[in-house]
């Protein structure tokens, strides 16, 4: 992590205290945030990222000033990351949260805001050299409901999964919605492939709206692909050929097995591609 934050405009140390225990945040979950990748100095998902935002924003009815647009916000974040020049690989994390007041019934629907900032390596995305072992997680944890596709920071589901994955052997869980259909995974969105098929469960199942998959979602047709979004049972698990997960840091990392079951070696080097092909585009504009 670096030193400096900015709140609500203004630059800070990191080591400054923000807030007070009246914060909506820390008392109800009454945010949201953002994890944004910098590339080189380049934010080229941006766009993604504010139109989640906003959309969850709207749903839990925040008032939105004109002045929180992406524009104002894109220039905080280049501005936070020359304090530290000679590193422009940078994960941002933008966290929002309604301002103090009131139990459970807000007193008002005004909102603050904090952009952090930490270091990465890469300049592009990095395909893992060694393939993904999931397991998944006993119990069907979360909920069906347009609450769930937000990026909220009312994590409790994923670090019980978290602390449960360090039980086992695997490097990720497969999370089920009450229905046992699944979901997600601990911190991606997740696809399965059979021939030519790309399949993603919907958003009606409960999976957070992630950026990379929104990306996914529109551009993986480019590359001839069929794009389905649908249920998909755990038992389904069986008949899928090969697999991803996707986030907004990683990009994708592809699956090697789902338990004892291997899953073939299929090609995700044009999808990588796809990805980074798009990061330089936005470098060349």
């Amino acid at each position: 992590m670096f030193n400096k934050v900015f709140y609500n405009g203004q630059l800070l140390e990191g080591s400054k205290q923000l807030f007070t225990i009246k914060n909506r945040g820390f008392k109800y979950g009454d945010a949201l945030f953002e994890t944004i990748r910098m590339f080189e100095g380049k934010l080229p998902f941006l766009k993604w990222h504010f139109q989640r935002l906003f959309k969850g924003m709207n749903y839990l009815n925040y008032r939105i000033p004109n002045s929180f647009s992406i524009k104002s916000i894109e220039q905080k974040i280049n501005a936070l990351s020359h304090t530290v020049p000679q590193n422009q690989n940078q994960r941002i994390r933008l966290t929002i949260f309604r301002n103090d007041g009131g139990l459970y019934t807000p007193k008002e629907h005004t909102f603050s805001y904090i952009i952090e900032h930490s270091p990465l390596q890469n300049s592009n995305f990095q395909l893992n050299s060694k393939g993904i072992r999931l397991g998944h997680f006993p119990e069907k944890i979360i909920l069906s409901h347009p609450l769930s596709n937000l990026k909220s920071t009312n994590s409790l589901p994923y670090i019980l999964a978290a602390i449960y994955k360090e039980r086992t052997s695997f490097d990720d869980l497969l999370l089920l919605n009450q229905r046992g259909n699944i979901v997600e995974t601990i911190s991606s969105n997740i696809f399965f492939i059979k021939k030519n098929t790309i399949i993603t469960p919907t958003l009606s199942q409960g999976c957070v709206e992630g950026i990379m998959r929104s990306f996914l979602l529109e551009n993986l047709s480019n590359l001839d692909f069929e794009v389905v979004e649908r249920n998909i049972s755990l038992n389904e698990i069986l008949n899928f050929e090969a697999g991803f997960i996707s986030n907004a840091i990683k990009g994708i990392q592809w699956i090697k097995s789902y338990k004892d079951i291997e899953y073939i070696n299929f090609d995700y080097i044009p999808i990588i591609r796809l990805l980074n092909n798009f990061i330089k585009k936005d470098y060349d504009n």
